[in-house]
């Protein structure tokens, strides 16, 4: 599992070791988007559910959980006077 972990962790930063920063956040968004989409089509096989709710519901989750980690790197920034 934790090699698992650090796989999964590791797909949205590679792109910013190998390329300039403006590619490299496109491929990086559009890498995570599709491993969130192929997890969500894996949550819906083994639940049995609605793929396309599954599909959504998982994309949704990591939109708000990037959402929530800029909101929070933002008011640690201005918490700090920056």
């Amino acid at each position: 599992m934790l090699l698992a972990d650090f796989a999964a962790a590791a797909v949205p930063i590679v792109p910013f070791v190998l390329l300039p920063i403006p590619q490299a956040r496109i491929v990086s968004a559009a890498v995570t988007l599709m491993l969130l989409i192929g997890l969500g089509v894996g949550r819906a096989r083994v639940a049995k559910r609605n793929t396309l709710r599954t599909v959504l519901e998982t994309v949704s989750i990591g939109i708000a959980a990037a959402l929530a980690g800029v909101a929070i790197s933002v008011l640690i920034d201005h918490g700090f006077g920056g």
